[in-house]
């Protein structure tokens, strides 16, 4: 919703000519949830035919004009595109009413901001390091009112360890998941990594829901040139991931007349797989260890409702992740804290401030690193439905736990559309 422009193409007076059809057709367009969809076709195809397209193109632009090793302005770009098949829709079979194909391809460019910073954590989530075109995601779901089981090519970390509030964050210190989970063990993959994976997440009553997954993590091609996403090996005996998650819920009386939601969510993983020691080994010794394992424990809160119940509102969160053993843990422990308000000025309800604050504990083993916090404080401004832009700001403390490398700012912004 366009909350500066749909209000003013619908406040007509009986003195007002008349719109035109192109005037009521640009209205349509920017009003709609997509950048491509002329005359909602998308739906009615999607109806018709069982086949709903994805399409979305993320650019960061993000300088450190004070601090670090190096000042630099760096971009990066991070797009999925693809399609879902309700197979029921397309069959006609009564069998398959709740089974789904998704498939998706990434683009991806640009630089790692945190090379000239010399820091740990990425100051853009979507710099992701792979090659620039390939195949991601490739799954079947079945799914029901009160379970949902994905099985194929799947990314782990948007299913374990995450939250939708870290989705209006631009640093990887916040976006996604506790970053040490995933720095430790690149295993626990994101967007567009995937691996080959089965999940489940059963909604057991209003209050508890459990998820449990498995993946085989002996081939993380996606970070292998040339094989962009394509290699299907699948050999758990090189490499298996097990993961859990519960969560409960509840609605607490605060500052407001009405509860409000809350809940807490604890998980964790072991991956068997070979993992790459944090220091050099003794001599002779290899340079992987065998097995690494993850902990977490995720509480959110709403303190402000939203106009909706599915709005955030404002609500805050609180994580704490452990990732072990030390020999191969980049950061054993990541603390993170923050708000995000959405419909924070009056007549902009799809807008949203977030703030977080993180501080990674660098692994003892690492000589003369102790901790580094990352402090990001970010607005997101919804300009149509399929339009957002966000200016960013950034301050790193204590860059890779080093206190001879000058804090730096960070400052950009952040711009997606959804085709």
């Amino acid at each position: 919703m366009i909350a500066a422009m749909v209000p003013l193409a619908n406040a007509k007076t009986e003195n007002d000519p008349p719109l035109t059809s192109d005037a009521s057709a640009f209205d349509e367009w920017l009003a709609g949830d997509y950048m491509l969809d002329a005359h909602g076709w998308r739906d009615e195809f999607a109806k018709e035919t069982g086949v709903s397209f994805i399409g979305n193109y993320y650019v960061d632009v993000l300088g450190n004009p004070v601090g670090g090793q190096n000042q630099a302005l760096r971009y990066s770009t991070l797009g999925s595109f693809g399609l879902e098949v309700d197979l029921g829709v397309a069959t006609g079979w009564e069998s398959l009413e709740h089974w789904s194909f998704t498939a998706l391809g990434y683009n991806a460019e640009g630089k790692n901001l945190a090379n000239d910073i010399g820091n740990a954590v990425q100051p853009s989530t979507l710099f992701s390091g792979v090659v620039p075109v390939g195949l991601s995601q490739l799954y079947f779901q079945y799914e029901t009112d009160d379970f949902t089981g994905k099985v194929g090519r799947l990314t782990p970390e948007q299913y374990y360890g995450s939250s939708p509030l870290w989705d209006y964050f631009v640093s990887l210190a916040f976006n996604d998941n506790p970053w040490n989970l995933s720095a430790s063990n690149p295993n626990f993959s994101g967007f567009p990594g995937a691996v080959w994976m089965a999940t489940g997440s059963y909604q057991i009553d209003e209050k508890w829901n459990v998820s449990l997954g498995f993946a085989n993590t002996s081939e993380l091609d996606i970070t292998a040139p040339f094989e962009r996403g394509v290699n299907f090996d699948f050999d758990p005996a090189k490499g298996a991931m097990f993961m859990a998650e519960i969560r409960y819920n509840w609605q607490a009386e605060l500052f407001h007349p009405q509860p409000l939601p809350g809940h807490v969510k604890v998980g964790g993983y072991y991956d068997t797989a070979s993992v790459p020691r944090v220091v050099a080994p003794p001599p002779g010794g290899s340079p992987l260890d065998d097995g690494i394992g993850a902990a977490w424990v995720i509480i959110e809160q709403q303190f402000i409702p939203g106009k909706t119940d599915d709005d955030t509102g404002l609500t805050g969160w609180a994580a704490a992740s452990w990732t072990g053993p030390d020999s191969v843990a980049v950061s054993p422990w990541f603390y993170s804290l923050g708000f995000v308000y959405e419909g924070i000025l009056p007549g902009r309800p799809e807008d949203a401030l977030a703030i977080g604050c993180g501080v990674a504990y660098m692994n003892d083993q690492l000589a003369g690193q102790n901790h580094e916090t990352n402090i990001e404080l970010t607005y997101m401004f919804q300009v149509t439905p399929w339009l957002t832009v966000q200016p960013d700001l950034q301050i790193i403390l204590d860059p890779l736990g080093y206190n001879n490398i000058d804090d730096a700012l960070v400052l950009g912004f952040q711009c997606g559309v959804t085709f």
